[in-house]
């Protein structure tokens, strides 16, 4: 394995745990499902930051991998769905740790309590993504 490829997978990795969906069997299966439209479609964006390459994959998604685009659709409607259930909460009490997966993580956690019954129930609902 080259350099660049070392590169490439460790983008990867950061680049599905910053999505907001954590669960580590979905990280891997995006991963896995979306890898080489990465690199042939959104190569520039590697070093652009994650946003950038989430955004490139998502608007270009009618040319993606058909199971890529799934997980690509997927990925931006809970990104969606956890704004909206959550995102007043995230705002108040985990906004520090917007881009950094592992401590939103905790955040989210050791507030939950304190979140307003939606997103309580959003992340109790979904907590395979979030753990």
């Amino acid at each position: 394995m080259n350099y660049s490829n070392i590169r490439i997978n460790l983008f990867l990795i950061i680049f599905f745990m910053l999505t907001a969906i954590s669960a580590e069997t979905f990280q891997e299966k995006g991963k896995n499902l979306c890898k080489s439209d990465v690199m042939e479609h959104c190569k520039t964006y590697i070093f652009s930051g994650n946003e950038k390459v989430r955004d490139c994959l998502f608007e270009k998604k009618e040319v993606l991998n058909p199971a890529c685009k799934e997980f690509i659709v997927t990925a931006q409607k809970f990104k969606k769905q956890m704004k909206e259930n959550c995102g007043k909460d995230i705002q108040k009490f985990c906004s520090s740790n917007e881009g950094k997966p592992k401590e939103m993580k905790v955040c989210l956690k050791q507030n939950l309590s304190q979140f307003e019954s939606t997103c309580q129930s959003f992340i109790k609902e979904n907590s395979d993504r979030i753990d």
